[in-house]
This record gives C-alpha cells, structure tokens and sequence, in this order.
C-alpha cells in the first residue's frame, strides 16, 4: 500500500510559523510592498525550512503574466517560409527556446498568418524573425501591448529591438577572400529587397565593388529559397562570355544550386569558378566541393533574442540597449582554396595600416 502523499507547504504554514500575517508572507517572498528587511529575511529563512515552493500559476496571475514567448517566422503569402526550412532559423529557435526555459518561460513557435499570428495565445512577448518592411505583425503587436524583439529588421521601423548579424563585416572579410585567390568578377545572387537581410546583403556587395573598381554583377531571387533558384541564377552568371570568376550567394540553397550550375556548365571549383555564401549549414559542409561560408553563429541570435525581449517584459525602464549587432566568422573550405595571388588592397575590408 503506498505512502500518503505529504501535503504541500502553502502560504499559511509559511505565516503561522513566523508569526506574520499572510499578505505580509506574499509581499515578503514577492519583492512587493513595505516589509521591514529584517521580517523579509525571518520570512525567507522560514519558507526555505519549511520546504516552501510558490505555486508558479498563481504567482504569475498576480503579475498578470503567463510566462509564455511566441515565436514565428515572417514569410509572403507568394511563398510561404517554414521554420524548417533553413538550418539558421532552426538553430535560432532550438537556442531560443532552451534560454525562454532557462528564464522560466515557455516558447510557443507558430505559422506565420500576418497581423493574427498571435492571436488567441495568451503571450507577454513575441519575436519575429525577418520581418518583411511595414510587417504588419508587428503593428499588431504594438496594438496589443505586447512587448516584441525582431531578428533582422523591419526597414521601416528603427523602433523596434532587433539582434542582427555584422553582415557588412562579413561579406567584406569573404569578398576580400575571394579577391585576394585572384577573382576579378564576383556575382552575387540574393534575394528579396522587402527584408533587411536582402538590402544589407546587397548594399555591404555594392559598397565592396565600389571600394575595389569592380562593376556589381547582381541576380536577384525574390523569396524563392531553393537549390532551383540559386542553379537558374548560377547558370545566368556563370553561363555568358563574360561569366564571372567568382560566384557569392546570400543562402547557402543558392550555393548548393551553384555547384549543379557549375558542373554542367563544365566548369571546375575553385579552380575555374569560386563559390562561397553567405549562411553556413550542413548542406554546403557536404557539397562536393565544400563551399567556403559566413557561420553567423544563430544559437547566439535566439539567445540574444530571449535576452532582449525579457529585459523588455520585466523592466521597470526602457532598455538602454535596442540593437545589437553579433559577430560572424569566415569559414574557408575547398570551393575558394586557392593560393593568394596577391597583398589585400587597402579599400572596403581591409585592415587599418
């Protein structure tokens, strides 16, 4: 026969053996009202011998807080994007939702559905990842008083807290790579000019080109993230007289695209065409050759994230910080492995003599 289970320790028990009203015990355990700092600790040290655990739902309703973060991932209605299908974003999240625990919260991930994606979940903030311009989630959100963090930005909004990725120092470090083993024309294939990631992209390659002489050789995708896409605009840069020597790709999709382009097209990597992109995942860690990529370290976006947003939920002020900008690093393989041919110019991306 089993052992009556032990009763819980609640509040009362808590009171009666340090001989102080109830609401006095909640005020003390609770951080609110004025108890003297003597009585709080007395009232501490009897909880913690009594084994006194707060009951976690009703601390919260007190707070008139659910401890519960919402997640989703922007996307056009033309071409729907799901969580899972990019390796950034699932390692985001994976991150994301291990810090929201970690802090006491839960992480709720949803489709995105526009202005209703929260709606009917009970949330104290929200993160939205690459936000389209104008998103109209976000107003939304501004409209519930929800307190939100972005990753990536809405162009529209400086406002709004975001964590984003140094891609202006990336696609420097990983343009100069490429110039320095001898390329003379780099295309770039990139994507829609609605998100921050396309725009920071394709200004940080502009601004390169012009630092260095060398004309852009733009193709753009739209929000197409496919190996298709990235094959159909590989074939377009790589396929003309003029083809480019040099070929960089915003998503590592795109790169893996590029490989098949170059291979019908006849020609060698890295020693006819060079390929590197922009987002590291397993699928160019397993290209044939390995394509040369930005790891943009997304395990610290999502932490990042959960860290902006619960300051944003639980601080009595503003936030001194509202973007933070996070590191990258290159990561050379055999799509770029050629010699250096030559000392790095002094122009966009070089080092400070």
């Amino acid at each position: 026969m089993s052992s009556p289970r032990a009763r819980r320790v609640g509040i009362k028990d808590v009171a009666a053996a340090a001989g102080v009203s109830m609401s006095t015990v909640s005020h003390a355990l609770n951080g609110r009202g004025r108890v003297d700092p003597a009585t709080r600790q007395r009232i501490s040290e009897v909880a913690d011998r009594l084994g006194y655990r707060p009951n976690v739902n009703a601390v919260n309703l007190l707070r008139e807080r659910s401890k519960t973060l919402a997640l989703t991932v922007s996307s056009p209605e033309a071409s729907p994007l799901s969580l899972f299908d990019v390796e950034f974003l699932i390692r985001l999240a994976n991150a994301a939702t291990a810090a929201a625990l970690d802090a006491g919260y839960a992480l709720v991930i949803t489709p995105y559905r526009g202005a209703e994606t929260f709606d009917g979940i009970a949330i104290d903030g929200g993160i939205v990842i690459d936000p389209e311009m104008n998103d109209p989630l976000i107003a939304a959100l501004d409209k519930r008083g929800i307190p939100l963090v972005t990753s990536g930005r809405d162009l529209a909004r400086a406002d709004v807290p975001s964590v984003d990725n140094d891609l202006v120092g990336g696609l420097a470090a990983i343009l100069d790579h490429l110039h320095d083993r001898g390329a003379a024309r780099v295309a770039l294939v990139t994507t829609s000019q609605r998100y921050s990631y396309g725009v920071d992209v394709r200004a940080a390659y502009e601004t390169w080109c012009a630092g260095h002489g060398m004309a852009p050789l733009v193709h753009e995708v739209g929000a197409r993230l496919t190996e298709t896409a990235g094959y159909e605009a590989a074939m377009k840069a790589l396929g003309g007289p003029d083809r480019a020597d040099a070929l960089l790709t915003a998503f590592d999709c795109h790169a893996a695209g590029a490989v098949m382009a170059a291979r019908e097209l006849g020609l060698a990597v890295p020693a006819d065409v060079m390929l590197a992109t922009a987002t590291d995942s397993e699928n160019v860690r397993s290209c044939s050759p390995p394509i040369t990529a930005l790891d943009l370290h997304p395990e610290r976006n999502g932490r990042q994230a959960i860290a902006l947003l619960i300051e944003r939920i639980e601080g009595d002020a503003a936030p001194a910080t509202t973007a933070v900008t996070m590191p990258y690093d290159l990561v050379e393989r055999a799509s770029t492995a050629r010699a250096a041919i030559a000392p790095r110019s002094s122009a966009v991306g070089a080092p400070a003599p």
